[in-house]
């Protein structure tokens, strides 16, 4: 009987131990999100451009903390993956610049995406509660390299 007891209040205590990592796992941070965001907008939208032959563009909005893909999600993706999104509050959108332009303090950012699957140069850098994240889209391969940020 002591034995069982015994193995009981292990498991209960691994089980306590364990509750928060399992819960940071499953529960999405804002700074998780829009990661996740952006970098499915950037496939989104070199995935349009080279289907279609045509230039496509992704349109940040700084100000209103918005991003969209013109055309919005491809046919054939995911539920969820809509190619467009928002960056919550309580991310501090550090720097945004587009072909070596500094577009955080303006309405509208374009990178443009070309359908041999090249693209602008775009670097976004984000901060919440002291962790800083940089995303850097290299424009000869369009993709989106993700990065920490030295202070």
């Amino acid at each position: 009987m002591i034995e069982i007891m015994l193995v009981i209040g292990i498991l209960a205590l691994v089980m306590t131990l364990s509750v928060p990592s399992i819960y940071s796992s499953v529960k999405k941070g804002p700074m998780r999100s829009a990661i996740t965001g952006v970098t499915e907008a950037c496939d989104i939208a070199k995935a349009r451009a080279v289907l279609s032959g045509k230039c496509v563009l992704l349109t940040f909005n700084p100000r209103g903390r918005s991003y969209a893909v013109e055309g919005g999600a491809l046919k054939g993706v995911g539920l969820g993956v809509t190619g467009s999104g928002t960056i919550d509050e309580s991310i501090d959108i550090e720097m945004l610049d587009v072909n070596l332009t500094e577009y955080k303090g303006e309405d509208r950012a374009m990178v443009r995406f070309y359908p041999d699957g090249t693209s602008d140069e775009f670097t976004l850098i984000l901060r919440q509660d002291g962790n800083w994240v940089k995303l850097a889209l290299d424009p000869t391969t369009s993709v989106l390299n993700l990065g920490k940020v030295d202070e």
